[in-house]
Order: structure tokens, then C-alpha cells, then sequence
């Protein structure tokens, strides 16, 4: 792939990103982790450029999410040899620090009626009953790994504390709490008058 095709491609998804509010210097850091990838690659054959490219930019976006492109798809369903072949999501709220023991913290933040409430209602599940433990996975031989289906991997079993804080819409305190009330999590909200 030359820079020539896929300029087009490349000014279509910065116009995409910028578009969607995207920071300027993240489309840009995005845009350039794909113009790396797709320069100079030999289209592979019975792929077309336009999938390879898609293929780029999906591998570039999943570095950026603190996923690994590594051969994930090679065992569709089951965990494979390698711990980084877990979805990038196994590590969401792992907490890099230097272990002082506080909580990790996740903040949504987007747009009204994005879906921000429902997905942390998804993300306080997942959490709460789905997420991989990294640490008793490399306790397991390459083995049990390669046999152990995704369902049946250590689970790390998080205690989940929600945090209500949108004061402004009416309902999505109430929404919190019933979803928290519905998936067994705990919400922590101080009321609609506080700001």
C-alpha cells in the first residue's frame, strides 16, 4: 500500500473522528499508528486493500485501547496459549499503580443519550461476576490454557461500588440505583439537590 491510496481513506476517518468530537491529537496519534501499519504492507492475497486497511486501523485502535493484536482470533471461543490473547475489556480497571490498595476508578463521561448509565450498569456486572484474573491465569500451564474455554477462566470478582453523579437528569439516579438493585451492586448517591 502506497500513501497515495490511502490518503483518501486516511482524510475520511480524521474528518470521522474530528466530526464525533474527537481530541485533535488523538485523531492525529490514531491517523499516524495507521499510516505506520498500512505503508509499504504487501496486500495479502484474497484480501483487498480496503480490508487490509480496515484491518490496520482496527489493530491500531485496539493498541490504543490497551488491547493486544496479537493472533486473538486464532482460537475463536477458546483462551489459547498467550494471557495476552484476552480481550483488551480483562483488564479494564486494573489498577497500575504501586499497589497502595485503593480502589480503581472508571468515569463515563459522553453526551445525553449515550447510554452512559446503561453501560455502567453492563460494565458493574462485568466486573462484578466476568472479569478474567489475570494473576491466576498465569498460574495455569499453557496446557489447562489452551483447553479452558473463555466462560470457565478465574474470574477476579471485584467488589463494585456505583457512584451516582448526574444531578441534572431527573431520572438517572433512580435509574442507577434500580439497575444496581437488579445486578446485586451496591450504589452510593447523595440525592437530586446536591451539586
Amino acid at each position: 500500500m502506497t500513501e497515495n491510496s490511502i490518503q483518501p481513506a486516511l482524510k475520511s476517518v480524521r474528518r470521522a473522528l474530528l466530526d464525533a468530537d474527537v481530541n485533535l491529537d488523538v485523531a492525529a496519534a490514531l491517523i499516524d499508528g495507521v499510516k505506520r501499519r498500512s505503508l509499504g504492507v504487501e496486500v495479502t492475497q484474497g484480501v483487498t486493500a480496503e480490508q487490509q486497511f480496515v484491518k490496520a486501523m482496527y489493530d491500531e485502535l485496539l493498541d490504543v485501547m490497551g488491547g493486544s493484536t496479537g493472533e486473538a482470533s486464532k482460537d475463536v471461543g477458546m483462551m489459547g496459549s498467550s494471557p495476552t490473547s484476552q480481550s483488551p475489556t480483562a483488564t479494564l480497571a486494573y489498577k497500575h499503580t504501586d499497589g497502595d490498595g485503593g480502589p480503581a476508578v472508571i468515569l463515563l463521561a459522553g453526551l445525553q443519550g449515550a447510554g452512559k448509565t446503561t453501560a455502567a450498569g453492563k460494565l458493574a456486572l462485568y466486573l462484578k461476576e466476568r472479569e478474567v484474573d489475570p494473576a491466576a491465569l498465569d498460574e495455569l500451564t499453557d496446557e489447562e490454557r489452551s483447553k479452558t474455554l473463555v466462560s470457565r477462566l478465574p474470574k477476579r470478582k471485584r467488589k463494585v461500588l456505583l457512584c451516582a453523579a448526574d444531578v441534572y437528569r431527573p431520572a438517572a439516579i433512580e435509574q442507577l440505583q434500580i439497575l444496581g438493585g437488579e445486578i446485586g451492586v451496591d450504589v452510593f448517591a447523595m440525592g437530586k439537590d446536591v451539586d
